[in-house]
């Protein structure tokens, strides 16, 4: 289940062993486009669509297996 937490927050699940993903989208904006790229622990720090960071989680949520245990940054490309 999807919910949203505070960085020291995600630290603690990330080094708890749990079968999880922590996903750290930046700000959101309410288009309905769908473009978005994945980076490892949000090392981007940029706008994603509402209806982009909706299809990924749906996208994580039928296929959890690549992205147990990861920290997931979610944004627009080339923003």
């Amino acid at each position: 289940m999807p919910f949203v937490l505070g960085m020291k927050a995600a630290d603690l699940i990330e080094s708890s062993g749990l079968h999880d993903t922590v996903l750290r989208p930046t700000w959101f904006t309410s288009s309905n486009e769908v473009e978005y790229e994945i980076t490892m622990h949000g090392n981007k720090d940029s706008v994603i669509f509402m209806k982009s960071l909706e299809t990924f989680i749906k996208e994580i949520t039928g296929n959890p297996e690549p992205y147990v245990r990861q920290s997931q940054g979610i944004n627009k490309p080339n923003s």
